[in-house]
């Protein structure tokens, strides 16, 4: 095991490689470009190391003789606070590499910025070096602690649940086709809002979850009738946990916003946050009489769970709304292929299918090649508070936003990732 001292204006650098010449050789390449540098081939001293220092970048060979390297990811996010990024090298094929690549990324937090096959391309470890992706990693906010239950139950009495509104567009010609409400909660006493981070136990059941439905409910729907008919889009989504269908509550509910508001009861599509195994007969039941009062249904984050194909075949959906990873993860043909044909599947169905997590214009190109009919992301529209939504474009320019070159993160194979970061308004 080599150490290098440290030096202050550098970064802290571990290298895991049990192959010694080229340890040696990256040892001799890094010295004058890092400060304190760790160079080990054993995972075991590589753990030790993580349990007490901090690391601004870790270089981790992905085979190692003792093991592979996954679980030094999962060591160097636990406890502490200052979270490295991550540099994956190997000299196994491409798509084992890749696949590895997005295992490790969901282990280390969206902190993998790139991975490197053996021989390194040393100008390009340079520049990763360079670009000080540490730095990125650093500024992630926290997120909020869970509000107390007691601040919870006074918050609910005061109308604390404010609802956020994110457009969803038409990818062909731009028109505003509807929107999602997002749940916030605002806190008078510091004049902000938390993201679901902060409340997102209370959703699922107990005391709170229907009263944060129903003012999810009642003031998206109230801000979505005040825009002008002309402009106004049909579709409202509002997020329900299963034990929200379950409710026989439910129907009355929505019937009595929609005739307060002026609104068609087909306005509203209820997106089911839960998988079809979790579901019980009452919540099952739940589903269809939403549909007969003619209620849509919609699927939440496709794809992160196994029962997600049960629901689209036993559940009677209005809409599918495809987790962002498959976009983030489509870029080649393989896995353009597979979400293309999720689309069809849910298309012969007579589904609607939202796109979610278009940020870039790569995406947005990618999503119409695919032929998607609607997206949501933040290149076509943040969420925005309930009462500015007046302000979102009722068209967009679709080619000219997939044309534009900006703020796009290289795609999977690309020479640097830099790690997304935070955001609560998200």
């Amino acid at each position: 095991m080599q150490t290098v001292p440290n030096s202050l204006a550098r970064p802290a650098v571990m290298l895991v490689d049990d192959d010694s010449c080229f340890r040696e050789e990256l040892v001799e390449f890094l010295a004058p470009r890092v400060g304190r540098l760790v160079a080990t081939g054993d995972r075991h001293h590589a753990r030790r190391w993580l349990t007490r220092e901090s690391f601004d970048l870790l270089l981790l060979d992905l085979k190692l003789k003792d093991g592979d390297s996954l679980d030094l990811i999962r060591d160097a996010f636990g406890e502490t606070e200052r979270k490295p990024a991550i540099v994956l090298i190997s000299g196994l094929d491409r798509e084992l590499l890749e696949s590895a690549y997005r295992v490790a990324n969901s282990l280390g937090e969206g902190g993998v910025i790139a991975e490197m096959r053996k021989p390194l391309d040393l100008d390009r470890l340079e520049r990763v070096i360079e670009i000080e992706p540490w730095k990125q990693m650093e500024e992630r906010p926290v997120p909020p602690a869970m509000l107390d239950p007691e601040e919870v139950r006074i918050g609910l009495g005061k109308g604390a649940v404010y609802p956020f509104l994110q457009p969803q567009y038409d990818l062909r010609d731009g028109s505003l086709v509807g929107f999602e409400a997002l749940a916030r909660w605002f806190r008078q006493s510091e004049g902000d809002y938390l993201s679901p981070a902060a409340f997102h136990a209370y959703l699922n059941g107990g005391e709170f979850a229907w009263p944060f439905f129903q003012q999810m409910l009642a003031r998206s729907a109230e801000a979505f009738a005040k825009l002008e008919e002309k402009r106004r889009p049909d579709h409202l989504a509002v997020n329900a946990a299963a034990v929200i269908f379950g409710d026989e509550r439910l129907e009355r509910a929505i019937e009595d916003v929609a005739e307060r508001q002026g609104l068609a009861p087909s306005t509203f599509t209820l997106e089911l946050t839960e998988n079809f195994s979790s579901l019980d007969e009452t919540e099952l039941l739940g589903i269809v009489r939403a549909r007969v009062s003619g209620f849509g249904v919609s699927l939440d984050d496709f794809g992160k769970g196994a029962a997600n194909l049960d629901c689209l075949v036993r559940l009677p959906l209005t809409e599918v709304k495809l987790d962002r990873w498959f976009l983030q993860n489509a870029s080649d043909d393989k896995g353009g292929q597979f979400i293309r044909s999720i689309a069809d599947i849910c298309l012969q169905r007579g589904i609607r299918v939202v796109i979610e997590g278009i940020e870039t214009a790569s995406h947005l190109q990618l999503a119409t090649e695919l032929g998607f009919h609607v997206g949501q992301g933040y290149l076509l529209g943040r969420p925005v508070p309930a009462d500015e939504i007046e302000a979102i474009p009722a068209n967009l320019d679709i080619h000219a936003l997939s044309s534009e070159q900006g703020p796009d993160l290289p795609r999977l194979g690309d020479d640097i990732r830099v790690p997304a970061r935070g955001n609560w308004a998200n």
